[in-house]
C-alpha cells in the first residue's frame, strides 16, 4: 500500500509539473518576442540600447583623454569620439578626435591622485604648472565652449589623473 501512495504522489507531483511547465511554454509563446527567429520592435530594442548605452550629451564641456603635444601655451590631446559611444562587434576600440586648447593665465592646473583617498574620503588635488605635464599623460580638460563641436577653444581647467 505504501508503494502505491509513493507511485500516485509521484504521478501527481509530475502532472503539476507538467501543467505549470505547459502554461509557461503557452506564455512564451503568446509573447512573440520571446520565441526564437522573431523579431520585436525596433523600438522596444533601441529603447533598450538607449537605457544601457546612453548617447551622449550635445554639449559637451569637460572630456578626458591623452596629451598628444603640448607648449606654454597650447595642449594637443586626444579623447573619445562621442559620436562612437556604442560598443562595436569586432571588438575594436573607440574612434578618436583630436583637440586644441589655449591655456590661458586663468587656466587652473591641478594634480588628482585618485588613489591616495585620505581617512574621511577626500581624493588630493594639488596645484600644479604646465611644466608639469608630458605628452602621454592623462588628463581632465575642461573647456569654455563646446568641446564636441569645437576643434579649439580656451581650457578653464586641466587635471592630471595620477596613477
Amino acid at each position: 500500500m505504501n508503494k502505491e501512495k509513493k507511485a500516485m504522489n509521484f504521478s501527481i507531483g509530475f502532472l503539476a509539473i507538467g501543467i505549470v511547465v505547459g502554461f509557461l511554454i503557452s506564455y512564451l509563446a503568446s509573447n512573440k518576442s520571446f520565441l526564437p527567429n522573431q523579431k520585436g520592435s525596433d523600438k522596444d530594442l533601441q529603447a533598450l540600447v538607449n537605457s544601457v548605452y546612453p548617447k551622449p550629451p550635445e554639449d559637451i564641456r569637460a572630456v578626458v583623454g591623452k596629451i598628444t603635444g603640448l607648449d606654454a601655451s597650447t595642449i594637443r590631446f586626444e579623447t573619445g569620439d562621442p559620436e562612437d559611444y556604442l560598443p562595436h562587434k569586432d571588438g575594436s576600440a573607440q574612434k578618436m578626435m583630436t583637440r586644441t586648447g589655449k591655456i590661458t593665465e586663468t587656466t587652473e592646473l591641478y594634480l588628482i591622485s585618485p588613489t591616495k583617498v585620505d581617512s574621511k574620503g577626500n581624493i588630493p588635488k594639488k596645484k600644479i604648472s604646465t611644466t608639469d605635464l608630458k605628452v602621454g599623460d592623462s588628463v581632465t580638460i575642461t573647456g569654455g565652449q563646446n568641446i564636441r563641436t569645437t576643434q579649439a577653444f580656451d581650457v578653464l581647467l586641466i587635471e592630471k589623473i595620477e596613477y
